[in-house]
């Protein structure tokens, strides 16, 4: 949905009259927090920025529309999650040693890809402002937070945000390295592509070693899940202690 959403907004800055299904887009990303509230967060920074690039009434407008329907929907979460320490300032993220350990942890985490974003948007900005405004500034404003703010009680989550801050800045990295015209642009780009399709191959052979070694759920989960689900009346309220255990057999039932 980000990702068309990212599209129609282009296309809109494009098209000053406005494009086609934006209404339905507008209460789409009212709804979303029932949804994912990481994409959600991330949506209403794109209308943000649209309407930044573009100064449109009708996008601010729809954007409203927008707040507007998700405001009743935040509401009603945030009374689900209001328990102390769920929000919490964590300054660095996993990073730790100061100022210089959390640069490190980026250059290292970031590789090459940490650079050519800051010299696509740099030299987009001089080309294409208002789309390298839609998609640069939900970026890094999602970088920042999550390097400031601890969204969830468990510290990884906050991956999701630079998740979608690396998406959203992965368009006009590709572009910027398309427009390199200089000797040895093509060799230089396809060995980028390759440098950083590695790191990606890697954790994908991790990520795969991780899921057998740690099952979300495990078959002793599963029958606890179903054994719940088979005996519990309707409406039963069952006390579990789920800060502990991440994946709790109750989830499934």
């Amino acid at each position: 949905f980000l990702m068309v959403l990212v599209a129609v907004l282009l296309d809109a800055l494009r098209k000053p009259g406005g494009s086609r299904g934006l209404f339905l887009f507008a209460l789409v990303t009212g709804v979303l927090p029932l949804f994912h509230t990481h994409i959600f967060f991330a949506a209403g920074l794109l209308w943000i920025g649209a309407v930044f690039a573009s100064r449109s009434r009708l996008l601010f407008g729809l954007g409203v529309l927008a707040a507007l329907v998700a405001t009743p929907v935040v509401l009603w979460q945030a009374t689900l999650f209001s328990r102390a320490g769920f929000l919490s300032l964590a300054p660095g993220w996993m990073a730790s040693d100061g100022l210089f350990g959390w640069s490190f942890f980026w250059i290292k985490n970031l590789g090459v890809f940490g650079p050519l974003a800051v010299l696509a948007v740099t030299r987009g900005y001089r080309r294409e402002r208002s789309s390298t405004i839609l998609l640069a500034l939900p970026a890094v404003i999602l970088f920042a937070l999550a390097n400031i703010i601890q969204f969830q009680p468990y510290r990884w989550d906050n991956f999701k945000f630079f998740l979608v801050a690396w998406l959203l800045l992965l368009p006009r990295t590709v572009a910027e390295m398309m427009r390199w015209r200089f000797v040895g642009a093509r060799t230089l780009t396809w060995g980028l592509v390759l440098v950083m399709s590695l790191t990606t191959l890697s954790d994908l052979a991790t990520h795969l070693r991780f899921r057998v070694a740690h099952p979300v759920y495990t078959g002793a989960d599963r029958a606890v899940a179903r054994r719940l689900d088979e005996t519990l009346p309707y409406g039963a309220v069952v006390l579990a202690r789920t800060d502990v255990v991440h994946n709790h057999p109750l989830t499934l039932t």
